[in-house]
């Protein structure tokens, strides 16, 4: 009896393996694994391929928005600076040729002074028209530089003298407290009377009728020291500081970009110069510049 019942559990327990076998065999094959898996690595980089794609394309147009942002600024920038720097050669040539076309009994002497001063300014207008295309062509965010020896006298001198007609029909008069002691510094001549052209634009613009302008230049150990001073309106104390940033609009804002002080302060520290204003409220505006004189860059 008892060796009857070993045996039915010995057969049990073999039918019981045999079945965990069959069932074992029924469930995934290691192929079959391998497969599921590769299939869910292949969609795990499809996604992420996706998604780098995306995110590149996000950048490209960011990247793509951002150029044509500064493209914007780079041609605004170019655009404001041919305002500024043919605004006061036009306005003296306009100015001269209409005392000319007025005026049949104009000594022969005058007649040709003020033909130079003409013929000049057309000069310097041609330079501005070529660099502005260099600048272009270059595809460059900074003006172009044609850098020698230049007596800063000759230049202030000069620029003031084209100014005088310009002045004249605002009623302003104009003042020069330096000698024609040369001051010799290394720049670039077209760009230093650029920069002269909108201090006296500025000034103009903000200056009412009977104003006056003076012009001082110095040497001072190694700088050259120009004081550009009118008797205008003068601006706010705390807005003093701001007058040589981009777009500057102060209290007293006429027309224009407010651009002109900003170029000219972009031109001085080309130079390896430095400029800065003092002003208030009634009390007209002096703007400083410094150059380092030519002889200690040597």
């Amino acid at each position: 009896m008892i060796n009857k019942e070993m045996k039915f559990l010995k057969q049990k327990e073999k039918r019981g393996s045999t079945d965990r076998q069959k069932k074992g065999s029924g469930g995934m094959k290691p192929e079959n694994i391998i497969l599921a898996a590769a299939g869910i690595i292949i969609l795990v980089l499809l996604a992420a391929i996706l998604h780098i794609k995306y995110m590149y394309g996000i950048r490209i147009h960011k990247e793509a928005e951002k150029i044509k942002a500064e493209y914007n600024r780079e041609i605004e920038r170019i655009r404001s600076s041919l305002s500024h720097g043919f605004r006061m050669p036009l306005a003296i040539i306009w100015g001269y040729c209409d005392i000319l076309l007025k005026n049949d009994n104009i000594e022969k002497e005058t007649y040709r002074e003020y033909l130079e001063k003409i013929c000049d300014n057309a000069k310097y207008l041609n330079i501005m028209v070529n660099r502005s295309f260099m600048q272009i062509q270059k595809r460059i965010g900074e003006p172009v530089y044609m850098m020698e020896s230049v007596n800063l006298t000759e230049i202030v001198r000069k620029t003031a003298g084209d100014m005088e007609e310009l002045l004249r029909q605002n009623e302003i008069r104009l003042q020069l407290m330096f000698d024609d002691s040369p001051v010799l510094i290394k720049g670039d001549r077209i760009q230093i009377t650029n920069v002269l052209n909108n201090l006296f634009d500025n000034a103009i613009k903000y200056m009412d009728c009977r104003g006056c302008i003076t012009l001082t230049l110095i040497k001072i150990n190694n700088q050259a020291v120009l004081e550009f001073k009118d008797n205008g309106k003068g601006l706010k104390a705390d807005e003093i500081f701001g007058i040589f940033e981009e777009n500057f609009q102060g209290s007293n804002a006429g027309h224009g970009s407010g651009n002109g002080l900003y170029i000219a302060k972009e031109i001085v520290e080309a130079h390896n110069g430095d400029i800065f204003a003092v002003s208030g409220t009634g009390r007209g505006m002096k703007i400083y510049i410094f150059f380092p004189t030519y002889i200690d860059i040597l």
